[in-house]
C-alpha cells in the first residue's frame, strides 16, 4: 500500500504540466515510413514519443518544422531536387552544408505531396516554417503541388515506395525581395490552403529572435 501511495504521488507531480518532445531528422528518413533503405536507424515521426511511454492524443499540439524549400541528407528519393547552378545557389543561400562533415546537402523546391504524407504519418496540426528569408530575391519560386505516378496525378503517395516513381507537378509564384512583402504572404497562404494545416510561426533569419507568430508576422506585411 505504501508503494502504491508513493507511485500515485509521483504521478500527480506531472499532472497539468507541459512536456515538449523534439524530434530529429525528417519523416522521409523514418525507419518505417521513410524512403527505405535510405533512412536513419530510428523513428522520426511524432509517434516516436511513445518510446518515452507517452500516448499522444487529439488534444496535443504536434508541430511540424518545415523549411520554405526542401533539403535532404544522403541518398534516396527526392522528386523536387535541383541540380547544377540552381542547386548551388540555393545551397549557398541556405547554408546547406553538413554541420560536422561540411558535405553538400541536396536541395529543391518545397514539396506539398511529401508534406501531406508527413502530416498524415505524424498527425501534424501546426506548422513552423523556417528559412523563409532564403528565397528572398528569387524572380520566381515553385511549389510542388502533387506527383504524376504511373501516369496518374496524385496529391499524396500512399506508400513510401511511390516516391521512386514520382514526377513533380509544379505551380509557379512571383518571388519577393523580403518576406514582409505580399508575395511571400500569398506563397505561405497557398501552402496552408493546400495542406489544410495552419502555419503558426514563421522564422525569417538565423537569429533566435527572428521568428514570429503568424498573426504578428501578417501585421508587419508591407
Amino acid at each position: 500500500a505504501l508503494h502504491l501511495h508513493q507511485h500515485l504521488k509521483s504521478k500527480m507531480k506531472y499532472k497539468n504540466k507541459r512536456v515538449l518532445f523534439e524530434g530529429a531528422q525528417g519523416i522521409m528518413l523514418d525507419l518505417d515510413s521513410g524512403t527505405y533503405p535510405y533512412v536513419t536507424s530510428s523513428t522520426t515521426t511524432a509517434y516516436s514519443a511513445s518510446c518515452a511511454d507517452v500516448t499522444l492524443t487529439d488534444d496535443d499540439t504536434i508541430m511540424g518544422v518545415v523549411k520554405a524549400y526542401t533539403s535532404r541528407v544522403g541518398e534516396g528519393e527526392f522528386p523536387t531536387e535541383l541540380f547544377d547552378e540552381e542547386a548551388d545557389k540555393l545551397r549557398k543561400l541556405g547554408n546547406e552544408f553538413g554541420a560536422t562533415t561540411g558535405r553538400n546537402r541536396r536541395v529543391g523546391w518545397i514539396d506539398l505531396a511529401q508534406l501531406r504524407y508527413a502530416i498524415k504519418k505524424s498527425k501534424i496540426n501546426s506548422i513552423v516554417m523556417t528559412k523563409a528569408d532564403v528565397l528572398n530575391g528569387y524572380d520566381k519560386v515553385k511549389v510542388c503541388v502533387g506527383y504524376e505516378i504511373d501516369g496518374v496525378e496524385q496529391k499524396m503517395p500512399f506508400i513510401s515506395n511511390d516516391f521512386k516513381k514520382a514526377k513533380p507537378i509544379y505551380k509557379e509564384f512571383d518571388g519577393w525581395n523580403d518576406v514582409f512583402e505580399v508575395n511571400f504572404l500569398k506563397y505561405m497562404t497557398f501552402i496552408e490552403k493546400e495542406l489544410d494545416t495552419e502555419i503558426s510561426y514563421v522564422s525569417y533569419g538565423p537569429k533566435t529572435e527572428e521568428i514570429m507568430e503568424k498573426r504578428d508576422f501578417i501585421m508587419n506585411i508591407k
